[in-house]
């Protein structure tokens, strides 16, 4: 804020020909930066509060998996683009369930976030698969991993990871938001790691939903 309001000071009192627009770009690029993340933060607490207050309502339709990963990564475009991610998706037919297409969306951006975040560049490789009762949707990374003791909190509100070097700084709620949306599905997300060795996330959801999300 104190930049951007430098930065308008600037604007109003030299003169055009005086003006820096490599900085300015430099500042209005810093502030959509903490704009997006402030912006999520926001999200992720609006989220968490719907959930611990027993409000978050499901709006199921028949909807493809498939088709929900692709947008997904499609909004993660530019970001693997930039960083050279390689991203591998295996998946042989489409596998519709009765969801809420918005959160199970979420729930993928989250894990594939996850995957970017700290898989140190390596390959990704998704994967999804359908039983006719059961959808399996799976993400693995080859990055920094997870300890044990680490693992039986991940998808704990306000807990993260801190066992290695590399784990980024926020929140802790993407995770348990995840596990919450997939349980009021009545479905399941797991994780499978070591350090050092890569992380294996598979979330698993009744093609129909069994239960919802009590308080």
């Amino acid at each position: 804020l104190l930049k951007l309001r430098h930065m308008l000071d600037n604007v109003r009192n030299i003169s055009l020909a005086k003006f820096s627009v490599p900085e300015l770009i430099k500042v209005l690029r810093n502030a959509e930066e903490q704009i997006v993340r402030l912006s999520e933060m926001i999200n992720d607490l609006v989220n968490v509060s719907l959930i611990t207050t027993g409000r978050m309502t499901l709006r199921t339709e028949n909807c493809d998996l498939n088709g929900i990963t692709k947008h997904v990564l499609q909004s993660f475009s530019e970001v693997i683009k930039k960083g050279k991610y390689k991203i591998t998706f295996d998946t042989k037919t489409s596998v519709v369930g009765k969801w809420d297409k918005i959160r199970i969306e979420q729930a993928i951006t989250n894990l594939v976030s996850n995957a970017l975040k700290y898989g140190k560049g390596k390959p990704i490789h998704i994967q999804i698969a359908g039983s006719g009762v059961t959808a399996k949707f799976i993400i693995e990374d080859h990055g920094i991993g997870i300890s044990h003791k680490d693992q039986r909190i991940l998808f704990d509100l306000f807990q993260r990871a801190h066992g290695l070097d590399g784990y980024k700084e926020g929140l802790g709620v993407g995770l348990y938001i995840t596990a919450q949306i997939v349980k009021a599905h009545g479905g399941s997300v797991k994780v499978y790691s070591a350090p050092k060795k890569g992380s294996r996330f598979t979330m698993e959801l009744p093609m129909k939903i069994q239960k919802r999300l009590s308080n």
